[in-house]
């Protein structure tokens, strides 16, 4: 699944050659997991949006990406953590079953 994500991520980064297509990849698959255990442990990625959140949950992994890249993967739960507390309360609230 990560491969979908490529020329989206390379397009973002502006990355116009393929030498580091594998690196990418693998940065793509580890974000991937790093979001699942920040926002939802159940999350499934959608390239093409299915539930609302599908598309800033693809922003959030872009920019994960964009930090690993630059080296600063450090720092990105830090800067992100508004956005990912507000994933993860949505995602929950979309899961709760009324009785």
């Amino acid at each position: 699944m990560p491969e979908e994500y490529l020329s989206s991520i390379k397009q973002y980064l502006r990355v116009t050659f393929s030498d580091h297509d594998e690196l990418l990849i693998q940065t793509i698959s580890d974000g991937m997991d790093e979001i699942k255990g920040m926002v939802y442990q159940g999350l499934v990625f959608n390239f093409t949006p299915v539930e609302p959140y599908d598309g800033r949950i693809n922003a959030l992994l872009r920019d994960y990406v964009r930090y690993s890249w630059n080296g600063s993967s450090q720092y990105f739960a830090e800067d992100y953590r508004r956005t990912i507390t507000r994933l993860s309360l949505e995602i929950g609230a979309s899961k709760v079953v009324p009785v």
